[in-house]
């Protein structure tokens, strides 16, 4: 058979999906974005800088791993996780199964498990930019990546949208570029963990 055609990924502005971080919403405008076109360090690589800033104080001190995904069993990448080479770590690892995924394993924990400090938690994520808005209304046009974000060592998870139960999206980014997107929690609503 042959290959599957690259998705074409819609150009757009750097944006997400509203997220919901340990039940608190945070509108969409209230999301702080930047983007930096060419300023990842890795070529085919989309490069992110997700920062929480003012935590729930329960939290201190507890730690949390990101995980995430898109198309193609495209996942995260990582100078421990994957040496920035191969099929990145899905959230739907299979070690043995049709995508192939690798398993998240102590490299990719190195580079995606971190500690809420201060009450404030941040990491930095690769990803090859897919387009994801074909699995469902929830994900808009240009949307390259679905992540979530879990207590570490638990499938607590504690990030997704206010339309989706299971994970937040990214769009926009685009590959070879940097950005960094802030969610203050100090700027959102407390409310039930599902919110659709």
């Amino acid at each position: 058979p042959e290959p599957e055609p690259e998705p074409e990924i819609p150009d757009v502005d750097l944006s997400a999906t509203t997220p919901v971080a340990w039940g608190i919403r945070v509108d969409n405008a209230e999301l702080e974005k930047h983007h930096q076109p060419d300023g990842g360090e890795v070529e085919h690589l989309a490069e992110v800088r997700l920062v929480f800033r003012n935590v729930p104080e329960e939290e201190e001190g507890e730690a949390f791993t990101l995980i995430g995904g898109g198309l193609r069993n495209t996942g995260f990448h990582g100078p421990n996780a994957s040496g920035f080479e191969g099929i990145g770590l899905h959230f739907a690892e299979h070690e043995d199964g049709p995508g192939h995924n690798p398993v998240r394993d102590e490299g990719y924990k190195e580079d995606y498990t971190r500690t809420v400090e201060e009450g404030r938690l941040e990491f930095t994520m690769y990803y090859e930019p897919t387009t994801i808005n074909d699995w469902g209304a929830r994900y808009f046009p240009g949307c390259e990546v679905a992540l979530t974000m879990m207590r570490a060592g638990t499938e607590d998870r504690v990030l997704h949208a206010d339309d989706n139960e299971y994970n937040w999206a990214i769009a926009g980014v685009g590959e070879g570029n940097a950005a960094e997107l802030v969610i203050d929690l100090e700027k959102g609503a407390e409310q039930c963990a599902l919110c659709y």
